[in-house]
This record gives structure tokens, C-alpha cells and sequence, in this order.
């Protein structure tokens, strides 16, 4: 399901856990790139279709804390991704 997620040559995956929030499937991960820490929530865009950004970081935010720095991205049309929780 996640097999075909978009990656970064770049960017070091420390961890990464197979999850579900409500009846939702998520990949999340925790990475290292370039000195920046930080977690990503990958989430299916067919379980989303039709959502803003805005709806899914309300969605994401009952089950994990991204705070007040956070972004969502598409980066293929199978794909959204939500990244958060940055750390130098």
C-alpha cells in the first residue's frame, strides 16, 4: 500500500511504522535530512479525496501533536504527506 511512496535520496529514514487513525491507513516516519530531524505522516489520497489541507492536519491533530510548524504536501497523485515535528 505504501510500497510506491514518493522518497528523497536525501533524506535518512530512522524509522517508519505502519498505523491507523480512525479507519485511515498511515505510514509514519521518522527522518533525518541535512542536520533536520523530523516525522512525516504519509497518508493515501484516496482515503482523502476531496479533503483541503486544512481538514486533514484537523484529522491528523486528534491522534498526533504537529504543532504549530507543519506542512502538507502531494508530492503523486496517490500520495499526500504531512511533515512536522522539526528539530535542528
Amino acid at each position: 500500500m505504501f510500497e510506491n511512496k514518493p522518497l528523497d535520496e536525501d533524506t535518512r529514514i530512522t524509522s517508519s511504522t505502519l498505523t491507523k487513525f480512525s479507519d485511515r491507513d498511515v505510514c509514519s516516519e521518522k527522518w533525518n535530512w541535512d542536520g533536520i530531524q523530523g516525522n512525516t505522516a504519509i497518508l493515501l489520497a484516496s482515503q482523502f479525496e476531496g479533503s483541503s489541507n486544512e481538514e486533514i492536519a484537523s484529522v491528523l491533530s486528534r491522534q498526533i501533536d504537529l504543532g504549530d510548524n507543519y506542512n502538507v504536501s502531494r508530492p503523486s497523485p496517490e500520495y499526500i504527506f504531512v511533515n512536522y515535528g522539526f528539530q535542528n
